[in-house]
Formats: structure tokens, sequence, C-alpha cells
């Protein structure tokens, strides 16, 4: 399974590190509901563009490996779902999922997600 998961674009790991830097700019507070619910419409626009074949914000297995790491049962649950079982402060939810999220990236030898500043660049493609 391992194999078949390819890393975060070059693009959405930039909207992901401005996301992690300052959420209530772009998701109106900094909530773990805001985010899933804004990640749903930007997976439907990148659909709907026939962006899909590029788009790529989270990586698969991310839910599995949220079950592993919260010590639960995956059910019919995403990982959203599963960090707001485990955490009810929206703030922390939050950030619990960009924790599991780097946490996962370094399990599948990528880069962790940075916190946006203006020193960091990105390859544009």
């Amino acid at each position: 399974m391992k194999e078949d998961i390819i890393d975060i674009s070059p693009a959405e790991r930039i909207i992901l590190s401005r996301l992690k830097f300052r959420p209530a700019l772009i998701l109106g507070k900094t909530s773990l509901t805001n985010f899933w619910h804004w990640s749903n419409g930007y997976d439907f626009a990148m659909k709907i563009s026939k962006n899909s074949q590029t788009h790529n914000l989270l990586p698969n297995g991310l839910n599995e490996f949220t079950a592993e790491y919260l010590k639960t049962e995956l059910s019919a649950h995403c990982c959203f779902s599963l960090i707001l079982e485990r955490e009810h402060d929206e703030t922390k939810a939050l950030y619990l999922f960009f924790e599991i999220l780097d946490k996962y990236l370094l399990y599948l030898n990528y880069e962790p997600i940075p916190v946006w500043n203006d020193e960091i660049t990105f390859p544009i493609v």
C-alpha cells in the first residue's frame, strides 16, 4: 500500500503551509471542522475543474494512519471525525490534525508541512 501513495503536490503544500501558519485567515476561525468543510469544497472544485489527476491535498492512507495513531477503530469515519472524537476543542483538534499529517508524511519518507514564512519557497508546478 505504501508504494501507491504519492506525495502532496508542491502547490498544495503551499496551501497547507499557509493554513498551518494562519488557519483563521483562510477558514474564518481556527477550527478542524472548518478545515474539513474547506477541504471537501477544495476536492470538489478540483474534480469539476478536471484537475483531479494532479490534485492530492491529503495523501491516501491518512484515515488508517490516524486511527492507528489515535489507537481507535477506523470504522466508517474519516481522519477528521476520528480526531474530533478524541479532541473536542476545535483549535486543538486542528493542530492535532497537522501533527498527525506531519507524522504520516515522515512515515512515508516525505517532508512534513512547514509553517509558512516569507523565506519558504516552493517550486511552482
